[in-house]
């Protein structure tokens, strides 16, 4: 009974907050200064399971720790996509559903994470320099982090609504002004508003390196099936992926061979929320491939989730891989902004 009542006080949140966010939408968010400036951010850690604080292992992957990530800030919330700047996990840099970016350390203790310090935040910045205001084109889904030297350092962020992918500087303590954006297919140019670019990022290993692989939110076929690109590169084209379950794509990452490893999300009234991880193999993934791929792990309320949009990848200092997972709040109270860390048991 007591599950039953929390997944309706969690529907009913939800359905609140998306009521919330249309007639917020109308105005201005509050938003952080032009260049950046520094935002106090408060760490606290989570285990996965409350039932059982010791559990370690979730399918295919190893528990490593958690955070809820909470600011007086009010522009602080929204993380819709992330990755890290330095490759070992530990300089983070996201984007928000409400166009800003933030940049972070993630301080770890024993492999663990305990906090968030020198964090920032500033607006994302259109190629005439100045922030975006309306709603349609602030709605920033992905953000993937380019290999290069430091001084020419690059982002890609993908939007929805006005659906587009674009080049961004990265500088030391912020994200530039939009260098040039991504000629898209036709098929995703024309994406209903709010259901377009939600996983995106540039294939670096493999016959498709350079190429950009990137899945609308909940866009199929006759078949059911769920459209995704491959933007660029030597062997552009579509491809599908198969739906079990009516999960919607929300972020993906490459893995260091090449395979690539999908998050999703569900959203049931009766259920409440859900996540799931699936991975891809790198020799499947080519133009018109119906891609499938192992569960990694799958959750619902009975574990400490959230609405889980964001996916990044990278090796710490003892060669494991790890994959960290960021979720949007909404900007609602009920909801938290959840930090969350796996290593990859394989």
């Amino acid at each position: 009974m007591r599950k039953t009542r929390s997944v309706l006080a969690f529907s009913a949140i939800l359905i609140v907050g998306a009521v919330a966010l249309v007639a917020h939408a109308a105005s201005n968010f509050a938003m952080p200064k032009k260049g950046g400036e520094e935002v106090i951010v408060k760490a606290t850690p989570f285990v996965l399971d409350p039932t059982a604080p010791a559990r370690k292992i979730f399918g295919k992957l190893q528990w490593r720790g958690g955070l809820v990530l909470s600011s007086p800030a009010k522009f602080f919330g929204g993380l819709s996509g992330l990755d890290f700047i330095d490759r070992k996990g530990r300089k983070l840099v996201a984007v928000t559903d409400t166009g800003a970016w933030l940049m972070g350390e993630l301080v770890y203790r024993n492999g663990v994470p305990v906090g968030l310090d020198d964090v920032r935040m500033g607006p994302l910045l259109g190629r005439n320099g100045k922030r975006f205001y309306k709603k349609r084109y602030i709605d920033a889904e992905a953000i993937d982090v380019l290999p290069g030297q430091d001084a020419n350092k690059r982002v890609l962020i993908a939007f929805e609504r006005r659906h587009r992918i674009g080049y961004f500087p990265l500088r030391e303590k912020a994200i530039g002004a939009a260098i040039r954006y991504v000629p898209l297919p036709k098929g995703l140019r024309k994406a209903k508003k709010n259901k377009g670019i939600e996983a995106m990022a540039r294939l670096e290993v493999g016959p498709l390196k350079g190429t950009i692989l990137a899945f609308a939110e909940r866009k199929i076929d006759r078949k059911g099936r769920l459209k995704g690109w491959l933007i660029g590169g030597e062997m552009p084209g579509k491809l599908k992926l198969v739906d079990h379950g009516g999960f919607n794509i929300t972020d993906l990452a490459e893995l260091p061979n090449g395979d690539v490893v999908l998050l999703e999300r569900r959203f049931r009234l009766t259920e409440g929320v859900k996540m799931r991880l699936r991975r891809i193999a790198q020799k499947k993934i080519r133009p018109e491939a119906v891609l499938d791929g192992e569960v990694l792990f799958e959750a619902g309320p009975e574990l400490q989730i959230d609405n889980m949009e964001g996916l990044s990848v990278h090796t710490d200092d003892n060669g494991k891989i790890v994959l960290t997972l960021v979720s949007d709040d909404n900007f609602q109270f009920m909801q938290r902004t959840l930090l969350m860390q796996f290593s990859l048991m394989d």
